[in-house]
């Protein structure tokens, strides 16, 4: 497991954010921490990253138990958060070998570029980040957690806010990066992205999971086929009458040519 949470809670005071969640993200897996705003997303990531401690429960985050963790930096994840800043006077490449240098970690130009190409900001990294799209932006945060070449990535609300085209970038990316090996954990409020990229699951909901399966399962368990089919001329009541007694429909629904049907499967 590159993740494996066991009974994490976390509380402000008197208020429980957290309630004793369980997650288990798999090696090369792309997993979709699905939730509204408010539900305890970002707080799940900033425990998950080294930046706060839960309140009670154990974590193991690419092989570290976070109770032993002296500096998020020992963990070897990258991480992209909510809403990342940067320097506006920089350049794209200027900020990537800036934030590259840390820790005694010295990233070399050949993997800068390498990075870059990866995340398709080759035509805008010598440009002034403050002329950047908030797509641009995601992207470029996303290539600062990857500089260092990790297994684990977190990201947080990578798609939130941009237009679908930027959206659909920074979808592609992250299917891509799983391509290469890595293991992405992305949290969302957006059922769309989970549907387009994710191997499995988690639902949270005011601070307990109340789900964890893989995509193929949820959708197995919660979903219902229908079809809508088009004919070229009027369906007589009989015919439909006679659709509805065929085993494994469930409902028809016609309006003039066209019609929905019900159907308990494909077959």
């Amino acid at each position: 497991m590159m993740i494996k949470v066991e009974n994490l809670s976390k509380n402000f005071g008197s208020f429980r954010a957290l309630k004793d969640i369980n997650i288990n993200v798999k090696k090369g897996e792309i997993y979709g921490f699905l939730g509204q705003n408010g539900a305890g997303k970002s707080t799940t990531i900033n425990i998950l990253t080294g930046l706060s401690k839960p309140t009670t429960g154990n974590c193991l985050v690419n092989g570290y138990n976070l109770s032993e963790s002296l500096h998020p930096g020992d963990l070897r994840i990258g991480y992209l958060p909510e809403e990342p800043k940067f320097y506006p006077w920089m350049t794209g490449f200027e900020m990537l070998q800036y934030l590259g240098t840390s820790h005694n970690k010295i990233c070399s130009k050949q993997r800068i570029d390498e990075v870059v190409d990866l995340i398709g900001l080759t035509k805008a990294v010598k440009r002034k980040i403050g002329g950047y799209s908030r797509g641009m932006r995601q992207r470029l945060g996303i290539g600062v957690a990857l500089l260092h070449d990790p297994e684990l990535l977190l990201l947080d609300e990578p798609s939130s806010a941009l237009d679908l085209e930027a959206r659909s970038n920074v979808l592609k990316l992250i299917l891509d990066l799983k391509g290469r090996g890595k293991t992405v954990f992305f949290s969302t409020h957006i059922l769309s992205d989970v549907e387009r990229i994710c191997d499995r699951v988690a639902i949270l909901h005011e601070g307990s999971i109340v789900v964890e399966k893989s995509l193929n399962d949820l959708f197995k368990e919660n979903t219902i086929q229908v079809y809508d089919i088009t004919v070229k001329e009027l369906l007589k009541s009989k015919i439909l009458e006679q659709a509805k007694r065929i085993p494994g429909v469930e409902k028809i629904e016609a309006i003039n040519n066209a019609f929905s049907v019900w159907v308990q499967d494909t077959d």
